[in-house]
This record gives C-alpha cells, structure tokens and sequence, in this order.
C-alpha cells in the first residue's frame, strides 16, 4: 500500500488577531507563541499550528507539574508572577521566562518528535527515526535543565560509594 499525505503549509499568524498565535499562560506564568516555538525548534510546515498548540499545551502541563513546589513557595511569598520572584535580564527578557519558555518548547519539542514519524519504510526513513529519537532524549534533557536551572538545583548528583 502506498499513499501520499500532504498538508498546506502553516500560515503566519494574522496580525488582526494576535490572540491565535499565543498558548495562554496563566498570572504567574507567561503565554507561548506557537510561531516562536515553530522558529526555535526548527519545525517544518508538516507539523499544523493545531498539533503544535496541542504539543505546547502538553509541555505546559509537565513543566507545571515539576514547578508546582517551587511556584507554591514563591506565591506565598506574595509573588504574583515570575516576574515578581526575580527581576534579572538577558536582552531584555526575564531570565525565569526566558528558562520556563526553553522548558516548554524543549518538551514540546520532545512531543512531536515522539509522534511524527516519517511515513517511508524504507531503511533510510528507519534512520531518520532513529536519530529523531536521539533528538528527542536530547529535547527531554534540556527541558530538564531549564527546570532545574529555575528551581535552584544544580544538574548532577554525585554519591560516594
């Protein structure tokens, strides 16, 4: 069996309604823009804006739930946002965001690589497989590590035996 799928290529976001292009945040943590997470992660136009909301989405969700302790702590400090926990800069962007924006589009990242598989059969389209897998362990680790630089903790543990 043979078949063709094709898909129109993403469109740009429409200027009159800039609310698309955003994957909504929360008071404390900021909004995602889907063609920012398209750019940064490289993605080709075989991946929909639909499936790659849903890919931020679900990252949100991960990154949320290893931040929950770390944000609770913050919030009763009487935080209303990451910007209030710490106001430090890197080209004009909050170092939290910038860190809890790396997080998410590296698990969203992880996400599409897991579920888009290329079509071919073909042992070359088994490579191609293979090495996304490899990209994807990377992705899940430098989600990891933006986490981990946010909370405080360093990025290896070491025990005497």
């Amino acid at each position: 069996m043979s078949g063709f799928v094709a898909s129109p290529p993403s469109t740009p976001p429409d200027p009159q309604q800039p609310g698309l292009d955003l994957v909504a945040g929360d008071e404390f943590y900021p909004a995602v823009s889907i063609a920012e997470f398209r750019d940064s992660m490289r993605l080709g136009t075989v991946i929909t804006d639909v499936r790659a909301r849903d890919a931020l989405r679900g990252a949100m969700v991960t990154v949320r739930r290893d931040l929950r302790d770390w944000k609770a702590r913050h919030v009763a400090a009487g935080a209303v946002s990451m910007e209030d926990v710490d106001s430090e800069e890197i080209d004009g962007e909050l170092a939290l965001e910038l860190l809890y924006r790396r997080a998410v589009f590296a698990f969203g990242a992880a996400d599409l690589a897991e579920t888009h598989n290329d079509i071919s059969a073909t042992s070359d389209g088994k490579e191609r497989t293979e090495e996304r897998t490899l990209s994807v362990d990377e992705h899940k680790r430098n989600g990891l590590h933006a986490i981990r630089d946010i909370i405080g903790v360093g990025r290896t543990a070491v025990e005497l035996i």
